[in-house]
């Protein structure tokens, strides 16, 4: 994959086998930084667990290759950034808000593409993301459930949704965070729905 230097010229982008959260939160045209302590509460993180990481399997499809290949991300972050309290918000938001936070970092981490804003009512994924020549759709979903099943079946229910809305294609990112597991696919727009 490559991404766009400052001067708009193209240079390889290397994948890192860890991911520093609060860096790639940053880049994004939202303020994706208001994710973290909803990630960090997802992962167990408290105000005094300093700089932990947590290790996730990550299963990128079609994402700077075609196929599929799996490895280990380590995602750290601050403990200075957790919660301080009780959760503000039920926890399907608590788990859906870590959710975008984990998708925003690993869409730059895996591609340079940034978040550009929220979508509107009835378009049908979550985000539209982009870089300087291109915008796409990205739908995330993050659960809590044990079962691999779901993660698939997650996948594609959200791939399904992904594609019905007229766009160039995008991503699906499917966060497990008991499982501690990111499935990351790219589509696009071509593709058939079923």
């Amino acid at each position: 994959m490559t991404r766009r230097g400052e001067k708009g010229t193209l240079r390889p982008r290397r994948t890192k086998r860890v991911c520093i959260l609060a860096e790639a939160l940053r880049p994004h045209s939202i303020d994706a930084t208001m994710f973290e302590p909803f990630v960090i509460a997802e992962l167990g993180g408290t105000p005094k667990a300093g700089v932990p990481t947590t290790e996730f399997v990550v299963t990128l499809h079609n994402v700077d290759s075609a196929g599929t290949r799996t490895h280990l991300l380590r995602v750290e972050w601050q403990g200075a950034h957790a919660l301080r309290g009780q959760p503000p918000v039920q926890q399907t938001v608590m788990t859906e808000w870590a959710a975008c936070g984990i998708a925003c970092a690993v869409l730059w981490h895996y591609t340079g593409l940034r978040v550009l804003m929220a979508t509107k009512r009835g378009e049908r994924f979550d985000y539209w993301i982009g870089n300087d020549t291109a915008q796409q759709g990205m739908e995330i979903s993050g659960t809590l459930s044990e079962e691999a099943g779901e993660m698939q079946a997650r996948h594609q229910q959200k791939r399904t949704q992904l594609l019905s809305y007229p766009s160039d294609g995008g991503y699906v990112v499917i966060v497990g965070f008991t499982r501690r597991e990111i499935i990351i696919s790219y589509h696009a727009a071509e593709e058939s729905i079923t």
